[in-house]
């Protein structure tokens, strides 16, 4: 082995070391149990209250559909039997 491989060699192994070292740290940082678990609670409720206020709104939407659709046919019956009741009302004030 040559000195340059030597020293390679010497390196590596440290290197190495530091390695181990450096993502057995990052996942002791990383890990759940040095996170706190009262953010992940709160992250948690927050997104179960988004989900059922979605759902909520996506409800409310469809009713406000129907009792639009309800309204305009009650509207439209409205204005036929107004319409009707004019036109009989024309009617005897001719006939008279």
């Amino acid at each position: 082995m040559s000195d340059d491989e030597q020293e390679f060699a010497d390196l590596r192994e440290p290197l190495e070391d530091v390695q181990r070292d450096f993502y057995r740290n990052a996942a002791w940082f990383f890990s759940e149990k040095e996170t706190p678990t009262g953010a992940y609670s709160a992250i948690g409720n927050i997104a179960t209250q988004l989900e059922t206020l979605n759902k909520n709104l996506e409800s409310s939407s469809k009713s406000s559909e129907k009792l639009s659709k309800a309204l305009h046919w009650l509207t439209v019956w409205g204005v036929l039997v107004a319409t009707a009741t004019l036109g009989f009302e024309v009617y005897k004030y001719c006939n008279s």
